[in-house]
């Protein structure tokens, strides 16, 4: 696994890429991840999707895990509302966690908006 480490006012980030063989100099799986010592962001990741079944992408995300392990208290997935990836994210362990919204909108906006199907 290579990565490397910028560092920015107030938070680190740590992106990191999966090689291996037979396909060397291609990129597998990449990820990003943004930390303090409460909490470990899961922001980004992919892969090649040529590439899908070599298992780099679990490989790499257990050795981000391993890697905020020794920074943060927890490691936050940040969700996904694709059931596939959700999945993927509950092999690890993860467990669902609900975040309320609050927000004010005017009354004639909600109306539009429930009668759109959007609301």
């Amino acid at each position: 696994m290579a990565g490397k480490v910028f560092s920015l006012p107030r938070t680190l980030i740590f992106c990191a890429s999966f090689t291996r063989p037979p396909n060397r100099g291609r990129v597998h799986a990449a990820a990003m991840l943004v930390w303090d010592r409460k909490r470990a962001y899961y922001l980004a990741g992919g892969g090649d999707p040529t590439l899908r079944t070599s298992g780099a992408t679990a490989l790499l995300l257990w050795k981000m895990m391993q890697f905020a392990s020794g920074r943060s208290a927890v490691f936050d997935f940040e969700g996904s509302q694709i059931p596939a990836v959700e999945r993927f994210f509950r092999a690890f362990g993860a467990s669902q966690v609900w975040y309320h919204e609050i927000s004010k909108m005017p009354t004639w906006l909600r109306a539009c908006l429930v009668l759109a199907g959007k609301a």
